[in-house]
This record gives C-alpha cells, structure tokens and sequence, in this order.
C-alpha cells in the first residue's frame, strides 16, 4: 500500500501566521515537483523493499548539475535539480556508534565503484562546476567486489537454501550475476565528516581527489542520507527487516520440501531387494506400464517403498506458513481474503483494523 499508492503532498500552515500565505500553494507545488524530478514514485518501492528485506533503506539526496559544451566554448545545462540515489548497503559504512543517521552520527563513508572513464566523461559533464582534483594520479585496479555473498543468496533457489549447491551429477549449477571481475575500475571512499563539516574523496585508499566544506551544510546541516529502518533495535542503526524473523522457518519449509521431493522420487524409483543365485539382475526389474518380471518364487525379488509422508509434508507445510503469516501480521482479512462471504462486514473491519495496528509498529 505505501509503495503503490498515489501521493500527493500538501503543505499545512503551522501556526496563525501562515494561515493566510500565499506561499503555501506554491510551496505545495515546489515539493510535488521535487518528487517527479527525482522519480520518487519509481524508486520508492526499491526503497521499501530494502528496508524490508535488510531491515534498512538508505536514499542519498544530492543535487546534480550536468551540461553540455557547445562549439563556441560555452556550456549548455542539461539538468540542475535534485537527485536520489538509492544506496547499496554493502556499500554504506556508519561509525560503529551510529544510533540514528540525523543525529548521533560522526561520520560515515559512502564507497562508489566507477571507471576512470565514466568519471572524467562526468566531469566534463559538470563544465565549470568540477569537484574533483588530481584524478591525473589515480591508476585503474580490479576492485574487491563485496557483494560475492549477496549475489550467491539471491542465486540460490528454495532447495537449495541450506545445503550446497547441487553438482554436475544432478544437472543443476551455479549461476551467479555476470559481473567483470577483471574491470579496472576506482574506488572511490566519501567520507563526510559532521562534526569537522567537511567531505573528503579518496580514490584507491592512495589519492585525495576532494577535500571540500559540506556543500550541503545550510540543508539538513549537511545530513544527505535518509534512512528507513523496518523494525528498529534500541540503541542500535541496524534494523531488523521482515525476513529475519521468520527466516528459520523459511529454512524448515524448504527441508520439508527437500524431503517430499526425496519422497516422491523413493516412491517411483524404489529400493529393490534381489535374492541371489536366481539369475535375476537389476536391469530385469523395469518399472513402467506393461512391465514382465518372471520369478520362480514371489519372494524373489521384494520391493521396498519408504512411508507416505507427502500429505504429512502439505499439512506440516500449511502450518509453518501459517507461523509466517501470524509473525508478520499478514492474516487472510489483511490480503483481502476472508475466510468466508457471509461473515458480517463489522468483523471483517474490526479484524482488518487489528492487523493495520499490528503492521503500524513496524511502519
């Protein structure tokens, strides 16, 4: 519902004074416009979605400025508004005692992964207004990617969740995201410092390409970052996000799943017991429609089949994503499925207001 729904801000007077401003439709206008020009509408279900999925959703709010040289030497601006950037969290490092990214934190580094070649094209881009410096001294290098973890999780499918992924004997590999891990690229470290106002850019842990004021330091005091925590901790600014705590049931579901699989396939290809020295072989034993096995005694070949445990397995299934549903608040009346039509419509509210109160803590 927050992600998909359509937002319009209006700006509400604070006090008598404002009652009567003439300012307040323009101001209503201003700030509708900054939301289409940074596409928060587009970027706001990322934004969720990572603070639901790792408990934070880290935006970066910046104004960019890009033109265009013309043939007489001039410049050309192509744009000159705000922007959001959506942070990687692998990429976002607080100061160990960061509580809250407004106030409480000292500094924070924000590394950025780019070609030597895009940032000089973005340069050029800024015309006049350049902000870095001695990017003549800075050498290309293969990067350590930090992400490797990130991208194996998100690879792997529901079987293979707690185990290691299957080999070549079951027709199944590893397919991770394609990445270039032989690019030579910079590394850039923004490290902003709030209590010395200052930012500082350093390209490969070696060269100093920024060592400016807080350009930002008359808005927010410089504080840029925004951050959406899911389910807070005290004391702490890593969040909790809804997959935590219900991850050990996620894991049970896919053992459970494992073992109907295992089941299943026990049941069509069964354990098969040959009693020696009566010529029969295992290539004899064909199990398809029509099949002939010629036996002198019938307990000369004996079939063993493992317990049915499939409609175990559905109902054990049912009752840990019941587990899930009732962790995170996510009831049949919260997804728009009553249990029937004909229960009354005051129940159906009542119960549907329970669970909007349970997911407002969180929210």
């Amino acid at each position: 519902r927050l992600a998909t729904a359509k937002r319009k801000t209006r700006i509400i007077p604070r006090d008598k004074g404002d009652v009567e401003s003439t300012s307040l439709l323009s101001w209503d206008d201003l700030v509708n416009y900054d939301f289409d020009i940074i596409e928060l509408a587009k970027k706001l279900p990322n934004w969720i979605e990572s603070s639901v999925l790792y408990g934070n959703g880290i935006v970066k709010l910046a104004w960019k400025m890009k033109s265009r040289k013309k043939s007489d030497g001039s410049f050309k601006t192509l744009y000159d508004d705000p922007t959001m950037i959506l942070c990687d969290l692998w990429d976002f490092l607080p100061a160990p005692e960061t509580e809250d990214l407004q106030e409480g934190c000292p500094w924070l580094i924000h590394r950025i992964i780019k070609t030597k070649e895009k940032i000089t094209k973005e340069e050029e881009s800024r015309g006049e207004n350049n902000i870095y410096k001695n990017l003549e001294f800075c050498e290309s290098k293969v990067v350590e990617d930090w992400k490797k973890e990130r991208y194996e999780i998100n690879t792997k499918k529901m079987s293979q969740i707690d185990g290691d992924i299957k080999k070549a004997d079951t027709g199944e590999q590893k397919v991770l995201p394609v990445k270039n891990d032989q690019e030579k690229q910079l590394e850039l470290w923004e490290c902003w410092d709030y209590e010395e106002d200052e930012l500082v850019v350093i390209a490969n842990g070696e060269v100093v390409v920024r060592d400016d004021e807080n350009p930002y330091l008359d808005i927010n005091d410089g504080h840029i970052f925004v951050d959406l925590p899911d389910m807070s901790l005290l004391w702490e600014f890593w969040a909790t996000g809804h997959v935590e705590p219900v991850e050990s049931t996620i894991m049970e579901i896919a053992d459970l799943r494992n073992q109907r699989m295992d089941d299943v396939i026990l049941m069509l290809d069964p354990v098969v017991k040959i009693r020696k020295d009566t010529g029969i072989t295992k290539n004899d034993i064909i199990f398809s429609p029509g099949a002939v096995w010629e036996l002198r005694k019938m307990d000369d070949v004996v079939i063993e089949r493992p317990p049915e445990i499939s409609l175990m397995g559905l109902n054990e299934d049912k009752l840990l994503r019941d587990e899930i549903s009732r962790t995170l608040a996510l009831g049949e009346y919260l997804q728009g499925m009553p249990r029937s039509s004909s229960e009354p419509l005051g129940k159906v509210a009542m119960l549907l207001g329970q669970s909007n109160l349970r997911l407002s803590i969180n929210a």
